[in-house]
Order: structure tokens, then sequence, then C-alpha cells
């Protein structure tokens, strides 16, 4: 965001909803984000109500900056499994494989970003947060999130295809990183359901399903 932004610009809105306003630079979807709504990886915080007309003064010179790439889970296999046991648990994944995932989800479902879309990502942040510590070399993780991930042009919308590209490089909303690591996952999971109408219960669903994956026998 901070290299996207830098300088004065206008942008025009696509929508807002549940503390959030979503506006089109050139393409690329910015969401701006109320107080109580998690960061999102293609957004600004705003430190107070989002005006009906939004309009944000940002320093693009000194902002307060977070990186929304979700770091590598610390550790090994072992690891890995005891946070798809602890996914599985909490969530309800669809019944797809890496292979037919994007035919059968990309696109598909209710919301504002479809809810097969936000699989998606999860699943592909997933890929690139867990693939380290589960021993999966980088050329095949880049081409199991590549699987996840084609190009999306008219098969989705311009949220959905923005929010798709950034988790292609492992980027999620801020509650994803919390997830990942050990340490307050239940308080980091109800945070995050707390985005959309479904979008965070998708992405955690997405999440478990890397998990699942990069877990399975050989």
């Amino acid at each position: 965001m901070a290299r996207r932004l830098r300088g004065p610009c206008a942008l025009r809105v696509l929508g807002a909803g549940r503390g959030a306003v979503h506006l089109d630079l050139r393409g690329f979807v910015v969401t701006l984000t109320a107080p109580g709504v998690p960061r999102m990886p293609n957004g600004i915080a705003v430190a107070g109500p989002l005006p009906a007309a939004p309009r944000v003064a940002w320093d693009p010179l000194a902002p307060p900056l977070w990186d929304p790439v979700v770091p590598p889970l610390a550790g090994g296999p072992a690891q890995v499994r005891e946070l798809a046991a602890w996914l599985a648990a909490r969530t309800s994944p669809p019944d797809v494989g890496p292979a037919d995932a994007a035919d059968r989800l990309m696109g598909r479902g209710p919301g504002l970003t479809p809810e097969g879309d936000d699989v998606l990502c999860g699943a592909a942040v997933g890929v690139r947060a867990l693939a380290p510590a589960a021993g999966l070399a980088p050329e095949r993780a880049d081409a199991l999130v590549a699987a996840l991930l084609p190009p999306s042009a008219g098969r989705t919308g311009a949220l959905s295809a923005t929010l798709l590209g950034l988790a292609a490089g492992g980027a999620a909303p801020e509650p994803v990183t919390r997830l990942v690591a050990p340490g307050a996952r239940e308080a980091a999971l109800a945070d995050l359901r707390r985005l959309g109408s479904s979008t965070g219960a998708a992405l955690a669903a997405g999440l478990a399903l890397a998990a699942r994956w990069l877990t399975a026998p050989a």
C-alpha cells in the first residue's frame, strides 16, 4: 500500500459495509477499515468512524506501517500437525484437493468477496506460512500456490482479485498472523471471524485446508 499511494489521488467508491469502504485505485482495491475491524492486507485503518464521503489524510513519507505477509510457522512437521488438528476441530473446510480447488471454488459462494475466493486466499496463505515447517521445497510451494490461484480475470470481482493477488505472496488480514503463531489462537480466530459476513470463517477454513494437505501422507 505504501508503494501504491505516493501522493494525493482520487479513488472510486466500489462499496461499503460492516465497517469498511472499498475504493478502486486503477484496478487495485483499497479498503478503509474503521476501528474494531481487523486490518486488511489491502487496507488503511482509519482512527475514527468512516465518513459518508471518505477523505483520509495520510502521509506516505512517514506512515505507521505493518507487514501483512504472515511469517512462517516456527518449528517442523510436528507443529504443522498440531495446527492442522487445532484447525480441523474448529473449521469446516470444503472437501477439495489442491488440483481442483480453483475450479470448484473461485468466484463461487455468497459474500462481497465470494466465500470460495476467501477459502482460496486462506489456503494460499497457509501454504506460504506452513510449507517451510512442513519441509515442502520452495519450488513445490510456488507450484501449489500457482495451482490454487490461476488468473482470476473474469472469474471474480475486483476486490476478490486484489485479495487473491496479495494472498499469492502470503499477505492476509492481521488475525491470520496470530492464528498461525503459537499462543492466543482462540482470540485470533474469534477476531478473524468478525471479518465480513463469511470472509473470516472462510479464510480460516482455507488455512485448515492447507494444513491438511501439507500433513497428508505422501
